[in-house]
């Protein structure tokens, strides 16, 4: 097993989650309102699954691991990757105030159109960097230990989310199906 292995799974995970943020934009763009608990439920994705666990592995387990490797933490590849989490908590806060206010003002569909945006940008190629450069120099890095590295994250994840793993993927699923077309 590689180091990164679960990391490279979630992001499976979170990009179908982004597919489906992708369509409530172009239903919302279209007019349509979009109830409440789909809205609340993707929420509760990001910051649970993507930023609590996810982005938690990476920061309490991945990262630290590279660093006591070498890669330094405060500049090069993590310090971008952290600066990118952070940006993501940024506008995830904005996400949820736009959220709330949409449930008493369907007027605010237009800055939760706005903000989602950005944070699918973000996340598609912060992924994207993660997947093809970072993911690779980890696993070549962190080779003899993967297996070691493997349960840390796994433990993590265990802290994060407990047996909610498949409860996530569940809802992610779920989210797909919501927006399908």
């Amino acid at each position: 097993m590689s180091a990164t292995a679960s990391l490279r799974r979630d992001h499976d995970i979170i990009e179908k989650v982004l597919k489906a943020l992708e369509a409530t934009i172009a239903l919302f763009r279209e007019g349509h309102e979009i109830p409440m608990d789909v809205l609340n439920d993707t929420l509760d994705f990001v910051v649970n699954f993507i930023d609590r666990c996810h982005h938690g592995k990476e920061e309490e387990g991945l990262f630290p691991s590279l660093n006591e490797r070498g890669l330094p933490r405060d500049q090069g590849p993590i310090a971008v990757m952290l600066r990118e989490h952070e940006e993501g908590r940024r506008l995830t806060n904005m996400l949820k105030d736009a959220i709330d206010r949409y449930a008493n003002d369907k007027s605010a569909k237009d800055l939760i159109v706005r903000i989602a945006e950005q944070y699918i940008a973000l996340l598609t190629q912060h992924i994207w960097k993660e997947n093809n450069i970072l993911f690779n120099l980890a696993d070549s890095i962190l080779y003899e230990d993967a297996d070691k590295i493997a349960t840390k994250l796994d433990g993590i994840e265990e802290e994060k989310i407990g047996k909610d793993r498949e409860e996530y993927t569940k809802l992610a699923e779920r989210l797909v199906s919501l927006v399908r077309r």
